[in-house]
């Protein structure tokens, strides 16, 4: 596809993105723990971050899709305030952000593009040019469009229920439209719902995407059970030099959250990722699209 076509794609997710956030605002206000703006107004849900080359030549069959969980507002932030105020700035609200954000936890700290980096090496068989950025080549967004805290606000508390309503209403046509020869699920519950909802669209083998589950690259979850100290200082550096060989240079230097670059987050995160590699490359060769981790909830 060409760059118009890059834009006919938004615009048809941008429709589909506004009237599913008017035909169901009414049902969507009624779940619990939602998120409004402390002024009590409605955000609606939006499309995903897509690369400017994601539709390119050079991305033919190996797109990558990534999914994360939720978007984690709490309703006070400016920009929350911003998007529901601004209906047409909210359903695009991942594709405006300055380079290397997309609004998206998991993505703005790095984690998804080095995780969609490292599965592109995997596929490719190569490692990446100096100025080839992952950025320009991946689409990526949370599957739940809507926000939930929990009694007190404290933490997040996305239901089943609200992630399957947001599968049929938003990514299922992001699917269809996008056409992925990959989708990265970051959590369990996404990769379930992911893999439940592409059995429904009955794609045909030959164009269906491969999906794979990761574990969600939080920092509660890489301390848990990734951490760096759980390698030796040895094995660590033989894999941050893999991992680092499997990220364009040109990404290595990108800053992303804390004033980290990928390549410092690559360094302190090394555990994770190595892990994570050796699970995408197993599900990668496997005739199974199922491979359970270490630990439950993964």
């Amino acid at each position: 596809m060409t760059h118009s076509n890059r834009q006919t794609v938004c615009q048809e997710l941008r429709e589909n993105a506004r009237k599913a956030s008017v035909d169901h605002e009414k049902e969507v206000e009624t779940w619990t723990g939602l998120v409004r703006t402390d002024e009590g107004d409605f955000i609606p849900g939006y499309i995903p971050y897509i690369g400017s080359n994601y539709f390119g030549p050079e991305t033919e069959g190996r797109r990558i899709l990534a999914y994360a969980l939720s978007q984690n507002l709490n309703g006070t932030e400016d920009y929350a305030k911003a998007w529901a105020r601004d209906r047409e700035k909210g359903l695009d609200r991942q594709n405006i952000q300055p380079c290397g954000r997309a609004a998206m936890h998991p993505f703005d700290t790095g984690h998804i593009p080095i995780l969609a980096s490292l599965l592109r090496s995997l596929v490719c068989g190569t490692a990446p040019h100096g100025d080839q950025s992952i950025y320009r080549e991946i689409a990526a967004t949370n599957l739940s469009k809507f926000s939930f805290r929990n009694q007190d606000w404290r933490r997040t508390e996305d239901r089943e229920s609200s992630l399957r309503c947001c599968w049929e209403w938003f990514s299922r046509r992001e699917v269809e439209l996008l056409h992925p020869n990959y989708i990265i699920c970051c959590d369990q519950r996404v990769f379930r719902i992911v893999q439940d909802g592409l059995a429904g669209l009955r794609l045909p083998p030959t164009i269906a995407p491969r999906v794979l589950k990761v574990a969600f690259p939080s920092l509660q979850v890489i301390n848990s059970h990734y951490h760096r100290k759980r390698m030796s200082e040895e094995e660590a550096k033989t894999h941050e030099a893999d991992v680092k060989s499997r990220v364009a240079p040109c990404d290595l230097a990108m800053q992303v959250q804390h004033n980290l670059t990928i390549g410092d987050v690559i360094a302190r995160d090394v555990c994770y990722f190595a892990k994570m590699l050796a699970k995408m490359r197993a599900q990668c060769q496997s005739t199974v699209n199922e491979h359970p981790f270490d630990y439950a909830g993964a």
